[in-house]
């Protein structure tokens, strides 16, 4: 598989856990003054979907870490990947997340993407 394929599956995992948790996340943030939210990959995993081509989160996460460059696509939005208590998370600033919470699908991949002609 390659990077669009990976950001694909990452991007789908992202929007189900957002669809599913955001608003209410977000509303629970506001309220106690966070001003980033943790995203467990755990929490990802529960969205995945193997038809997508990966039968395993895992592999997503692998592959954007090591080939796709996840990590400067995290920073272009202030967002980072951290470990905390052993658990790898996504970490968001509080008003990006608010907005990606009321995003379709394809503009939140429109995000995501990576800006040369290997994705």
């Amino acid at each position: 598989m390659g990077c669009n394929e990976a950001y694909v599956t990452f991007v789908k995992a992202l929007f189900e856990h957002l669809k599913a948790n955001g608003k209410r996340v977000v509303s629970i943030a506001s309220l106690t003054g966070q001003k980033h939210i943790l995203i467990s990959i755990y929490g990802l995993m529960k969205h995945h979907d193997p038809s997508l081509g990966y039968l395993r989160f895992s592999h997503v996460m692998n592959e954007l870490i090591n080939e796709c460059d996840l990590d400067e696509v995290l920073a272009r939005y202030k967002c980072e990947i951290v470990e905390e208590n052993g658990e790898i998370h996504l970490k968001f600033p509080l008003d990006f997340l608010s907005k990606l919470v009321d995003m379709s699908f394809d503009n939140i991949l429109g995000l995501f993407r990576r800006n040369d002609k290997s994705t």
